[in-house]
């Protein structure tokens, strides 16, 4: 018999990207929903992992911003430009930064799959870690949402990026 009551969830989102090349610091994508995300309108959950997987095997350094309202941190393959005012309607929950130097890829053909971790507060990149992030809807919502500055020169296809995380729901 399924157990439909766990407290966990994996949910894959796969974002439609712009095909032409990205420089560094350019908005790779705008929020985007974790779908139910959270159990209820306005409820909270806990990401405990986070995966990348990417058809083109080019390491690119990103981070990722996750909000509780959805926002615009600037036009799409152009340098990031955010209002105070929206960046602060958006109500950040936390970031990751991956950095290339990061290895914790796996290739399988044309794809890699990574772990993602967040290193830029350890200067020698010795030690991967991941503290977990709560993860908080709107009040009328269960979704969060996420976007992601790029850190390199690189050209994707429209859906080489999948997002794996790894979420406890309570």
């Amino acid at each position: 018999m399924a157990n439909n009551h766990s407290k966990y969830s994996v949910i894959r989102v796969t974002p439609t990207l712009e095909t032409s090349e990205y420089a560094a610091g350019d908005v790779l994508f705008n929020s985007v929903a974790i779908p139910n995300a959270v159990i209820g309108n306005g409820g909270c959950c806990k990401l405990v992992a986070a995966f990348l997987r990417q058809d083109p095997t080019t390491n690119v350094p990103m981070d990722i911003i996750f909000t509780e309202n959805s926002a615009t941190f600037g036009t799409v393959n152009a340098t990031a430009n955010i209002a105070d005012a929206d960046i602060k309607a958006a109500n950040v929950l936390g970031y990751i930064s991956c950095e290339a130097a990061d290895d914790t890829t796996n290739y399988i053909d044309n794809s890699e799959i990574k772990r993602l971790y967040d290193n830029r507060s350890d200067a020698d990149h010795r030690s991967p870690g991941f503290d977990p992030i709560l993860l908080q809807a709107a009040s009328d919502s269960t979704s969060v949402y996420f976007a992601v500055l790029g850190g390199a020169t690189v050209t994707f296809g429209a859906d080489d990026l999948e997002f794996i995380f790894h979420i406890e729901q309570k």
